[in-house]
């Protein structure tokens, strides 16, 4: 099988303002063969999941302009995205916050600080 007949690896969209979030999370997933999209607010991550739709979206909450909550609420209302895994990853970890990450459909919160290590076994257990 050549390498066009292989199905492409898995595209993982890192949704986070902060810069050095983005560049660790993705490089842990590019090191295992993932592809890697950035975004770095909600209204971003919403234009590439329409441009490439992700296989899964690791997605901050609290961010400048459309915050993570908002963005994971329209992926999910939406039959086209979803079924989009969105792992959320948040140092939000009230009551409230979590529920309502709950109640929109995010299918796994992880606290910050974490592991990228941490996230890319969820992802691939989501995956799988």
């Amino acid at each position: 099988m050549s390498s066009r007949d292989r199905p492409s690896s898995p595209l993982v969209l890192v949704v986070d303002d902060d810069d050095d979030a983005r560049e660790l999370y993705g490089a842990a997933f590019e090191r295992k063969g993932y592809r890697v999209a950035t975004a770095s607010d909600g209204e971003a991550a919403l234009a590439r999941v329409s441009d490439e739709r992700p296989d899964a979206i690791l997605m901050d909450v609290a961010m400048p302009g459309m915050d993570g909550i908002e963005a994971t609420r329209r992926l999910k209302s939406k039959p086209s995205t979803a079924d989009i895994p969105v792992v959320v990853v948040t140092a939000q970890g009230t009551q409230s916050v979590l529920a309502e990450l709950h109640t929109i459909g995010a299918d796994a919160v992880v606290r910050k600080p974490c592991a990228a290590g941490e996230l890319l076994a969820l992802v691939e257990r989501i995956l799988s």
